[in-house]
């Protein structure tokens, strides 16, 4: 948590992968928007990435993400919603595809978080 208490605060830290080769470390920031009844992530990274995205909120263990900042750019022509499931107090899975625009095919990207201590 943040100081003030309203920002849940996560840092991650990715060894890259086959489609994009570089290391990187994100920190996300989440918070409950009240008024329109829904969850906020405001991510960063330290390449230079920055995202928004919004939730309904939980349904059982698992919470979907809709990004609502993504636009088509020379790389990337769509994206799927972010599926998060929390397996136990320690561990996360997320799901998610894009599609590329160079070749139209469409990648999945598969995470697991451990909590570290």
């Amino acid at each position: 948590m943040d100081p003030t208490g309203y920002w849940i605060i996560a840092k991650s830290t990715s060894k890259g992968a086959s489609w994009f080769p570089w290391p990187s470390t994100t920190t996300d920031m989440y918070t409950r928007d009240s008024d329109p009844k829904r969850w906020v992530d405001i991510m960063t990274s330290d390449l230079g990435g920055y995202d928004a995205s919004s939730s309904p909120g939980w349904n059982g263990n698992t919470i979907v993400w809709t990004d609502n900042m993504f636009k088509p750019s020379s790389d990337v022509m769509a994206v799927t919603p972010t599926t998060q499931t929390k397996v136990s107090d320690s561990k996360w899975t997320s799901h998610t595809t894009f599609q590329e625009r160079s070749s139209g095919r469409w990648i999945s990207v598969d995470t697991v978080c451990n909590k570290s201590t």
